[in-house]
């Protein structure tokens, strides 16, 4: 978070098999701490179950989901 030169910090799913209301809170903590000091996440290749537990808590309209 303190490297200016960063602008996006990327978290990689591609090993995460399920996502409960804490991570998903966990997440949305992050995004608050980074929105302050001007930085986006973006959540990079969740498998299909974990996109679903995304789209259906509206973690699209706070992160870029790839």
């Amino acid at each position: 978070m303190q490297d200016a030169e960063t602008r996006t910090i990327q978290i990689d799913l591609e090993n995460v098999t399920y996502m409960d209301s804490s991570a998903l809170g966990m997440l949305m903590l992050l995004n608050e701490r980074i929105g302050e000091v001007g930085k986006t996440v973006t959540l990079y290749k969740p498998n299909q179950k974990v996109r679903h537990i995304l789209d259906i808590a509206n973690m699209g309209k706070l992160f870029k989901i790839d």
